[in-house]
């Protein structure tokens, strides 16, 4: 199946953008409906696990506190001012593989979670916006923490919008054994047991959208993670760093 947990993790931010996208261009400012579509390429982190295209589908609803989203969930916006906003969410952790997927992975059971989630939006200056978000998993599966620092800059080029992002995701030891680790009852002759203990994970994304009438949008992103030593020398990890691409259209209705 790939890596989809650094799939869906994609696909949740531009599908963020894609709605603000198309509410901007939409004739009808009242509209709170995105229905879309992307296409995902990209090459999983995991050992044995080859590269990964598929089509998603996406659908969202969205008022001025609430959003709900197949990728992101359920959120409630508290604050929101010009400079500032914060939200809190129930979202999803899918999965980061099947046992199946690879003989490396077999017989390790990976489940859909779900985290609750406080976000915070700073915008320094015009074009630029500090982001943070903290999340802890709430389903008792292994009760890991995630934060997750972004710097975005807005840059047009050529009069069509650019969104560069620099990013930091740090897993708490427990988080980290689940996604990256081996459980000491998951040892076998051919792969031992490995806690990578807490991880940050260095991101880049560039994000450009555009419109195609004033319902439709299109969007694009490419991310790449760099990961650390940590997660690099776990027996379930052959690759140092991943990239996943995405071309994707969205209509606001």
């Amino acid at each position: 199946m790939g890596d989809q947990k650094v799939f869906r993790a994609v696909i949740r931010f531009i599908c963020a953008v894609s709605i603000c996208f198309a509410g901007g261009v939409s004739a009808d400012p009242s509209s709170k409906f995105s229905l879309g579509a992307a296409y995902i390429n990209g090459n999983s982190i995991y050992t044995g696990v080859g590269s990964t295209s598929r089509f998603m589908p996406s659908i969202a609803y969205e008022n001025d506190k609430v959003k709900i989203d197949f990728q992101e969930g359920v959120s409630y916006t508290f604050i929101d001012t010009q400079t500032f906003g914060m939200r809190a969410a129930i979202a999803p952790n899918f999965r980061p593989y099947k046992s199946a997927d690879s003989t490396s992975l077999s017989g390790m059971d990976r489940k859909m979670t779900f985290d609750g989630v406080i976000m915070g939006s700073f915008d320094i200056v015009r074009g630029s916006t500090l982001k943070l978000k903290m999340a802890r998993e709430v389903t008792n599966e292994f009760n890991g923490t995630l934060v997750d620092l972004t710097f975005s800059q807005f840059i047009p080029i050529g009069g069509q919008p650019v969104i560069v992002s620099l990013g930091s995701k740090n897993y708490d030891s427990k988080r980290a054994e689940y996604f990256f680790g081996v459980k000491p009852s998951e040892d076998t002759e051919s792969r031992a047991a490995y806690a990578p203990g807490a991880a940050a994970i260095t991101y880049l994304s560039v994000n450009t959208f555009f419109n195609i009438t004033s319902n439709i949008g299109a969007f694009a992103n490419i991310t790449t993670n760099l990961l650390p030593s940590k997660i690099k020398d776990s027996p379930i990890v052959s690759k140092s760093s991943n990239t996943a691409a995405i071309l994707g259209v969205a209509y606001n209705f």
